[in-house]
């Protein structure tokens, strides 16, 4: 009778443990699968961002200044809006 119960009790054991690595294996993988995602992601913004520095250092230098040229213009403008939102609080 001893010999039933402590056997009843091992396998109920066992049960848990492997319901325990159950839950482990599947939140391992679902960690694995995020973490994948993630530097697939990563990987796939890294390409873009080489990408565009190839094409901008393809370009010509006129090109290159207009940008630069352009930049410039938008900072003067927000700064510009800037001064006169300063001014109207005055």
């Amino acid at each position: 009778m001893r010999l039933k119960r402590r056997v009843a009790l091992l396998e109920e054991e066992l049960q848990e443990e492997r319901e325990k690595n159950e839950a482990l294996s599947e939140q391992a993988t679902l960690e694995f699968a995020d973490h994948m995602h993630t530097t697939t992601q990563a990987d796939d913004n890294q390409r873009l961002i080489n990408q565009m520095a190839r094409l901008m250092d393809s370009l010509p230098l006129e090109v290159h200044e207009r940008l630069e040229a352009y930049r410039d213009y938008r900072f003067l403008r927000v700064e510009l809006a800037l001064a006169r939102s300063d001014n109207k609080d005055d």
